[in-house]
């Protein structure tokens, strides 16, 4: 079973919070004043279907993929906060 452990939306990434992701991030860059959603669950290998959704269902643009032993996170951001929300209501199915 698929065990949501955190659910984030931040409408607009704050210049501070975007440069402090910036400088651990090795994917895609986060940029102030978009929209971002993070999503973390256990166990860590639904990540992968989590992931698929969130890209299928909505125009939002992987970011990070943090991995653990019995957890993994997604963060996905998108220029507008429709994008990024509409990917977190297709999350639904895992809650």
């Amino acid at each position: 079973m698929v065990k949501l452990r955190t659910y984030i939306f931040l409408d607009s990434l704050q210049p501070q919070l975007a440069a402090f992701v910036g400088s651990t991030a090795t994917g895609f860059l986060p940029v102030a004043g978009v929209s971002s959603l993070w999503v973390e669950i256990s166990p860590g290998m639904a990540i992968n279907t989590v992931t698929d959704v969130a890209l299928k269902y909505s125009s939002v643009a992987p970011a990070v993929q943090v991995v653990g032993k019995s957890f993994r996170s997604f963060r996905g951001s998108s220029p507008g906060q429709g994008a990024g929300y509409s990917s977190g209501k297709s999350h639904s199915v895992f809650s």
